[in-house]
């Protein structure tokens, strides 16, 4: 079909009262920007240069602290540099951020709590002492929120469920561009929650209204998908964008011949860590070269420790926090991520632009970031017989190491750096205003 054809029956679909079908065209293709940006360069957008060029001022919001340690954290920070690089005037709302006095904080603090126990107790004969102190979080934040002047932004992008709830409730009579980047999964990963309980339901409806709140949902991957279409979300509203990190790697530095094993996680549970210990208790012979070193504190730390002297592991060390990240992956050969539940582990993204051969598993985005033989081994969770077989196969193959690490170096640098990840949340920004 020629372009004047598939114009001509385009204006003959107008004339006949079917604009809707053209709606749901645009509304597809602004569900998939990238095709909008492919027919833009071909055409020649209508949009005007200048209004291509414009900058904004942009709020990225969290009811977190910030700066702190932790992913949101650092992907906010990560977003406010590379957009002000880009020529964006950026700030931050948190609540050590906002000013607001103490005693006025605790004096909301507490009206909200007195008349939401009042409430539940006149109204269902009992209460919830989970739900009164979401609401007394929530309460208290709209009160932050209320004091400052959301009129001055362009856009607000905020980074967790009760960030999107109350910029989302304000922003109702403003109406300015919202968007929502989600870091967990919300009710999900509540697993002390019964799904039959009245908690359950209040958080699973806390996370609905918090996606719909937004114009557009940017994951930062696709494994958010299916468990917020469960609940009840429109997918059409999401938009994965990968995070990016900016990380220099250190070139590697000579190791004597001994083989460099490293896991950096918090050490918890559903981190996975007690398998990897497991499975080098399989492989005595083949660890007699091997160093192993763990970085990272956590709830299970003292117990690891006690695991991997009853296991007779000489060779693993427990580093504990370290902020040299850069360094201690310049000097290993093998990194690995044992999660058995997990989202989108920057650990490993770092890992991948310092040419390490990762292990991980098929758990979470991480199949996401690891093709499997090809930027690194994928493994099932919690088996430690398959991780020991994974674990022996490449100390035991330098040549196999060195090619999983160079492909996956190739990979984070074309897909996961911070400049990356911006220019693409840019573009939906402008895609979606």
């Amino acid at each position: 079909m020629h372009t004047h054809d598939a114009a001509n029956i385009l204006q003959q679909k107008i004339n006949g009262n079917t604009w809707s079908e053209a709606i749901e065209m645009a509304n597809f293709l602004h569900s998939h920007p990238y095709l909008l940006e492919a027919m833009d360069h071909y055409y020649g957008s209508t949009v005007k240069k200048a209004e291509q060029n414009k900058k904004w001022k942009i709020l990225l919001a969290t009811y977190l602290r910030y700066p702190h340690v932790g992913g949101v954290s650092n992907y906010m920070t990560t977003l406010k540099e590379g957009l002000q690089r880009l020529g964006h005037h950026v700030e931050i709302a948190s609540p050590n951020q906002i000013d607001i006095k103490r005693d006025l904080k605790r004096n909301v603090d507490d009206e909200i709590r007195r008349s939401t126990e009042q409430f539940c107790l006149k109204r269902y004969g009992q209460l919830s002492p989970m739900i009164v102190e979401e609401v007394s979080k929530l309460g208290v934040f709209e009160a932050m929120i209320q004091r400052m002047d959301l009129r001055k932004y362009d856009i607000l992008h905020t980074h967790d469920r009760r960030a999107a709830l109350i910029l989302g409730k304000v922003n109702q009579s403003l109406q300015k561009p919202l968007f929502y980047t989600p870091h967990q999964l919300g009710v999900h990963r509540m697993n002390e929650l019964r799904k039959d309980s009245v908690e359950y339901a209040f958080f699973q409806r806390l996370d609905l209204a918090a996606l719909e709140y937004a114009r557009k949902v940017i994951l930062v991957c696709d494994m958010f998908r299916a468990p917020f279409t469960e609940i009840g979300a429109d997918p059409s509203r999401f938009v994965t964008v990968h995070t990016g990190v900016s990380f220099q790697p250190i070139a590697p530095t000579s190791r004597d011949g001994k083989v460099i094993i490293t896991c950096i996680t918090r050490l918890e549970p559903h981190k996975g860590v007690t398998y990897l210990l497991d499975a080098l208790s399989l492989i005595p012979s083949d660890l007699q070269n091997v160093e192993v070193r763990v970085v990272g504190d956590g709830a299970q730390k003292a117990e690891l420790i006690k695991k991997a002297r009853a296991l007779k592991l000489s060779n693993v060390s427990f580093l504990g926090a370290r902020s040299d990240i850069a360094e201690l992956l310049s000097q290993s050969d093998i990194f690995v991520h044992p999660a058995i539940e997990d989202t989108f582990p920057l650990s490993i993204i770092e890992a991948m632009f310092a040419s390490q051969a990762i292990i991980s598993t098929t758990v979470g985005g991480i199949p996401e970031l690891i093709r499997n033989k090809v930027t690194g081994v994928l493994l099932e969770p919690a088996n430690a017989r398959q991780l020991a077989g994974a674990c022996r196969a490449l100390i035991l193959d330098r040549t196999v190491r060195q090619k999983l690490g160079a492909n996956a170096k190739a990979y984070a640098n074309k897909f996961l750096t911070a400049d990356h990840m911006v220019k693409k949340i840019e573009s939906v920004y402008r895609t979606y205003i």
